[in-house]
């Protein structure tokens, strides 16, 4: 399947915007900056791939001990989920920059640390979404690889001092379709004979 035919055939996508949010993605990365990010219809709630800063968050290594840390995340849950009183937990996702991911090729020796930003740069790369610089905000990327759980009460109190970006409506389909295609399975047409 093509990322046309994906396009096509998504519901969520209305069908007025599925030509124009084609010829955005053809271009990519060219002009993603500029119709990537938005401002929510109500700044009151939170929205899927919200970008929040300074979010508790921790993980678990491979000794199994928890690092615990402070991060940037953007919002994985359904909007509807991170309703107050709707769900006791909400899932986000860390932000990495590419200063940190560069620093972490480098100390791991990684050799073709330039193609694999451009690999971002360029969404070729299920697992991670990129995301260009803005106000205050240094080129990155989302990491849907690893995700977290937040309670939703402290994540909706805390959101409002906390909310960095948001997603356009263009920057939110191709955000669910990065998504979709990181957790789904493509499927393609057996070929019997």
């Amino acid at each position: 399947m093509t990322l046309d035919d994906y396009i096509n055939r998504a519901s969520i996508i209305l069908p007025e915007h599925k030509k124009e949010f084609a010829s955005y993605l053809k271009k990519l990365p060219s002009g993603i900056e500029k119709w990537l990010y938005g401002t929510p219809d109500n700044q009151d709630s939170l929205y899927q791939g919200d970008i929040l800063i300074d979010l508790p968050v921790c993980f678990i290594d491979e000794d199994g001990d928890v690092v615990k840390g402070i991060d940037i995340v953007a919002m994985i849950s359904n909007a509807c989920d991170m309703q107050i009183g709707r769900r006791e937990t909400v899932i986000a996702s860390p932000i990495i920059t590419f200063s940190e991911y560069e620093k972490h090729l480098r100390l791991a020796g990684e050799k073709n640390i330039n193609d694999r930003i451009m690999d971002i740069r360029h969404n070729n790369i299920f697992s991670r979404f990129y995301l260009p610089q803005a106000i205050k905000f240094p080129e990155s990327f989302i990491d849907f690889s690893k995700m977290v759980t937040i309670n939703s009460t402290y994540a909706n109190r805390e959101y409002p001092e906390q909310r960095l970006l948001s997603l356009s409506q263009y920057g939110f389909y191709f955000f669910l379709i990065k998504l979709t295609f990181h957790f789904a399975r493509m499927e393609y047409p057996s070929n019997q004979n």
